[in-house]
């Protein structure tokens, strides 16, 4: 197979054939990947467990690549460890933060869960684990202990969905970026005991919830500790439509000015466009955010600044988009990645979301799952696994 050349914008971009990371069987729920930058190799970590907020603890899988996304091999298999916040250090670690194994801290105003280690010393992984805590400017609000009904108050998909009762509806989610003085920036969604439970939404998903906020938080000890930051958006800064509220984040550290570009309604049926905010104070300020021009797709952004200032953004859903923008620029020039995948492999049908990684100055990798039989409840049909597939993509 050979490598299709794309012209974004003012860029001649080498999209290289997808290569297959891991094909689930039938049991597996195969989701979600993240990339983690270690010394001499690269990490995938993906999700291999029904995706739900009823799930108790993180069960992830990892695979390895030394060769830049060429051929991939397992490392680590039902892990205890998160994935959609990570930072890769300049030291070749890779320190991750939990997701479904996050619970209520010492009080309701913070949360605790193991915090990861990986790194890549003499051709194998390893993996060390102590603990993260965070803690909030107000109580956090824990899921009604309910499945998901439909508009007749019956169980939407399983009867026992049911969220453990010491898990805060909040999430570590985008990449850890480090300060220039050394601290640690996470960004987070979740909600506050200040707000109502959307009972009324007409998102099923969303009734034992309430609308997200999205913020930062700032570590000073390499995610141990936690302490919040600021406060990027509430529901209150987004239209009503945006039935899910501020949530998945992607910040980028401009010279001039800090991004946050985020997730408003993902949900089946309830599309709305992702949103941006901007900071001029580092940080502790936000506008009220806008609309994201230029970006047709909707949920998980994801994102770097290569080293020559081409700022790189992917998104997921209803497919899978690639942009490229010059520095702060919001005119983005898209690469239609669903369209690059269905170029060698059959029809892509995925989750949208997708994470990606520098290789080397102007080189990418680019990470997306596979789901043939959609979210497959339990009990459905199945027809094919699912999978994970990677792109290295050149840009010149």
């Amino acid at each position: 197979m050979h490598p299709r050349v794309i012209q974004a914008g003012p860029w001649r971009v080498t999209l290289h054939p997808p290569v297959l990371v891991y094909e689930g069987n039938r049991d597996e729920h195969i989701t979600r990947p993240n990339l983690g930058v270690l010394d001499g190799a690269i990490a995938v970590i993906f999700q291999t467990t029904f995706d739900t907020s009823a799930t108790p603890r993180d069960r992830k899988d990892i695979w390895i690549t030394t060769t830049g996304g060429e051929s991939w091999r397992r490392a680590a298999r039902q892990i205890d460890i998160g994935s959609y916040s990570l930072h890769s250090q300049s030291n070749g670690a890779v320190v991750v933060m939990p997701y479904d194994s996050i619970r209520y801290g010492g009080d309701r105003s913070s949360l605790t869960g193991p915090r990861t280690t990986l790194s890549w010393e003499n051709g194998t992984l390893r993996i060390g684990t102590d603990t993260t805590t965070a803690r909030f400017p107000e109580p956090l609000l824990g899921f009604l202990r309910e499945p998901i009904m439909d508009a007749n108050r019956k169980p939407l998909y399983l009867e026992d969905d049911l969220p453990p009762a010491d898990k805060p509806i909040t999430a570590f989610w985008g990449t850890i970026q480090a300060l220039p003085d050394g601290r640690w920036l996470a960004p987070v969604y979740g909600c506050f005991e200040s707000e109502p439970y959307a009972r009324t939404s007409p998102a099923p998903e969303m009734r034992r919830m309430a609308r997200f906020t999205t913020g930062l938080l700032v570590s000073e000890d390499e995610g141990r500790n936690w302490l919040w930051f600021s406060r990027i958006a509430t529901p209150r800064d987004v239209p009503d439509e945006c039935l899910e509220g501020p949530s998945e984040v992607q910040l980028y550290q401009f010279a001039d000015r800090w991004r946050a570009v985020f997730r408003t309604s993902a949900l089946k049926n309830f599309f709305q466009p992702l949103h941006y905010a901007e900071s001029f104070d580092r940080g502790i300020s936000w506008t009220k955010p806008r609309v994201l021009p230029n970006v047709e797709m909707i949920m998980d952004p994801r994102g770097l600044i290569l080293q020559d200032g081409i700022t790189v953004l992917t998104a997921g859903r209803p497919k899978l988009d690639m942009y490229l923008a010059e520095g702060n620029s919001l005119t983005y020039h898209t690469l239609d990645l669903t369209a690059h995948h269905n170029a060698y492999l059959p029809r892509l049908r995925t989750t949208g979301h997708t994470d990606v990684v520098p290789l080397g100055s102007r080189g990418l990798l680019f990470v997306y799952d596979s789901i043939p039989d959609s979210w497959r409840w339990p009990g459905s049909p199945f027809t094919a696994p699912d999978a994970i597939y990677a792109v290295r993509v050149d840009v010149q």
